[in-house]
């Protein structure tokens, strides 16, 4: 079986010379089941967090839109999800 896009992406970062992964740190016991980032790289000057959609989240955002939609700044949505020209 292969490995997922974000697997794979994990491993190539954390081959880099200057990559830390966070979960390999230890901490002490209250930041046990803090939420982390998934890398430090650049001698810790930069952080990676890893998110990838697993589901396609179109309805989340039409359930917002239409909490919304009787607002009068609410702004009015011409053409498709393809672009004003179909593209």
């Amino acid at each position: 079986m292969t490995d997922s896009l974000n697997q794979r992406f994990k491993a190539f970062i954390s081959q880099l010379p200057s990559a830390e992964v966070i979960d390999n740190l230890e901490f002490s016991p209250e930041f046990d089941k803090s939420k982390r980032a998934d890398f430090l790289v650049e001698n810790r000057e930069a952080i990676i967090e890893i998110k990838s959609l697993e589901s396609d989240p179109e309805h989340k955002i039409h359930n917002e839109l239409e909490n919304h939609q009787e607002r009068d700044e609410y702004p009015l949505f011409e053409g498709t999800s393809r672009g004003p020209r179909g593209r």
